[in-house]
């Protein structure tokens, strides 16, 4: 497992410090009779992009369990996460607008042999900006290469991993958390944000430039 919360620690704090920083200098440089010169808006220092980085969430198995969405959803806001990547079983449509809580910059997410209503599911999607690709997918995510599926054939995720061609394979499925290495290859299951079958709700948080990972329950 990766490391505490507190490695992980969201952008937003960070900001936040840098602000009061700059206050109090402000302050105490006019008292001290110095000419000052100050930022209007914070929002115009350029993004730090040291080691708070960027960082990916991963979730799977939400199964229609709204109230599990609306207690991770907070979690991942902590965190800062940049890109959520959702390994399936959504189930319903309606499931995806609480999604959107999560207050990332990019949705991937692929289809789980649970999820019936595609079509449904592929045009609530479209409307909230998420991509849902279909059962399988392939690309680069924060520049990692990464493939994601929700894990029905084991076989399957275990032939990703053995590879070599990805830096980052994500499954869902077996409502079991999974943190491994494969050669070179992490391997990533989240475990289940719905509960259901093991009764613990997890969600993962990645960080794609240590390639290190944290399970969070809630």
């Amino acid at each position: 497992m990766g490391p505490s919360r507190t490695a992980f620690s969201s952008r937003r704090s960070y900001i936040l410090y840098i602000g009061l920083s700059v206050t109090l200098a402000t302050c105490l440089a006019t008292l001290l009779g110095f000419t000052v010169l100050t930022f209007t808006d914070i929002s115009a220092l350029t993004p730090y992009t040291g080691e708070l980085g960027r960082l990916i969430g991963i979730v799977s198995d939400t199964h229609d369990n709204l109230e599990a969405v609306r207690e991770f959803a907070p979690e991942l806001n902590e965190f800062g996460v940049d890109v959520l990547l959702h390994a399936g079983d959504y189930i319903a449509p309606f499931t995806l607008p609480e999604l959107a809580r999560v207050e990332c910059e990019e949705f991937i997410g692929v289809f789980g042999n649970n999820d019936g209503e595609r079509d449904f599911l592929r045009e609530k999607a479209e409307e909230l900006g998420f991509e849902i690709v279909g059962e399988v997918f392939t690309g680069e995510v924060l520049g990692l290469k990464v493939a994601m599926v929700h894990g029905v054939h084991e076989e399957v995720v275990e032939a990703f991993a053995a590879s070599g061609e990805y830096d980052l394979v994500v499954y869902g499925h077996t409502h079991e958390p999974d943190v491994r290495k494969v050669g070179d290859t992490l391997v990533v299951n989240p475990g289940e944000a719905c509960g259901y079958v093991t009764g613990e709700r997890s969600v993962a948080v990645l960080d794609p430039d240590k390639l290190e990972v944290e399970i969070i329950k809630f």
